[in-house]
């Protein structure tokens, strides 16, 4: 269908079912999700299907690993950051399964839109936020709560939410 046609936010019978759309467009591969994210970029009636699919890919690609350009928050200094591939994937309710749950080279992912402050987590080190916009507020007390859930000694938890490294990852469309 056209997007000249869609008169609405297109509504999906309940979230499974959009669930298993993404997932079998995932399923087709990298080039057609990039060609149908770059094909409706315009089009407000699936702006959230959109965003919910732009997500998976992101955790997708994270959790494959690789090389990725990268720009420091601090100053601005580009970079590339290698991140190793996971061996497994996760979802986590809340951040007591981070403790719990996550054994170290696992990517964590938040189930649900409450998980405070990251949207993934790779133990011992890695948080990760996903966002679209190009500004987008960190939430510092989720952030200090996120890091002090991973594995890490009290005294390294308190001290690394204030001189937290910054990046901004690009996963390529």
């Amino acid at each position: 269908m056209d997007a000249q046609h869609l008169k609405g936010p297109v509504e999906f019978a309940s979230e499974w079912v959009k669930e298993q759309l993404i997932g079998k467009l995932l399923r087709f591969g990298s080039r057609e999700v990039q060609d149908f994210l770059r094909g409706s970029g315009g089009t407000p009636a699936i702006a959230d299907f959109r965003q919910k699919l732009w997500e998976r890919y992101v955790h997708e690609a994270l959790c494959g690993g690789g090389k990725f350009a990268c720009r420091d928050l601090q100053d601005a200094k580009q970079l590339h950051c290698e991140l190793q591939p996971c061996s497994n994937r996760v979802g986590l309710g809340d951040l007591e399964d981070v403790r719990t749950q996550l054994p170290s080279g696992i990517y964590g992912f938040g189930k649900n839109q409450g998980f405070p402050a990251v949207d993934a987590v790779v133990q011992p080190d890695k948080l990760f936020q996903i966002t679209v916009p190009n500004e987008h507020c960190i939430d510092v007390r989720g952030l200090a709560s996120a890091v002090q859930a991973m594995q890490a000694s009290e005294s390294q938890a308190a001290s690394v939410a204030g001189s937290v490294k910054r990046y901004v990852l690009k996963v390529e469309l």
